[in-house]
């Protein structure tokens, strides 16, 4: 009758008619080995993928933690830069948003249309004059008009 043991080893050599007398020490040895090399392998497998379970959930509750502190409302660029950009504690990430400025609105915003450039070949606005073409012959003109010659 094997016992466990036996059964890992002849696993292990890949036998099945093994009993305990007929396996020598060299045979039993290598048996061990097998075994606690098994055992190893399955249990870093396994260590691995709860591990990174564990770290993806821990991940996920630090970077909610900081976007949605109370430190964060108003400051919500700033939250998710330090949420997903840096490996801050939600605490350490709280304390650099309490001491930044929150974001508040221009009165301006949405009331001052952003100006139009065209920056067409020669800065001309599509056969219109580019700002500041008339400026040197209206200078040239005021000059003359105060007695002085401009000098090109």
């Amino acid at each position: 009758m094997k016992t466990g043991l036996m059964s890992v080893i002849s696993a292990a050599l890949g036998s099945t008619a093994l009993t305990a007398e007929s396996v020598s020490k060299p045979d039993f040895d290598k048996g061990i080995e097998a075994a606690e090399l098994h055992g190893r392998t399955e249990g870093k497998t396994e260590g691995s993928a709860e591990g990174m379970k564990a770290g993806a959930a821990a991940e996920r509750q630090r970077i909610s933690a900081i976007v949605r502190s109370d430190a964060a409302k108003g400051r919500e660029a700033t939250a998710m830069s330090l949420a997903l950009d840096t490996d801050m504690t939600a605490e350490q990430a709280g304390a650099v948003l309490k001491n930044t400025p929150e974001h508040k609105a221009s009165m301006l915003d949405g009331h001052v249309p952003q100006p139009k450039v065209d920056v067409a070949e020669g800065g001309g606005g599509g056969g219109k004059e580019a700002p500041g073409a008339k400026l040197g012959a209206a200078m040239t003109a005021k000059l003359a008009k105060m007695g002085l010659k401009a000098v090109a």
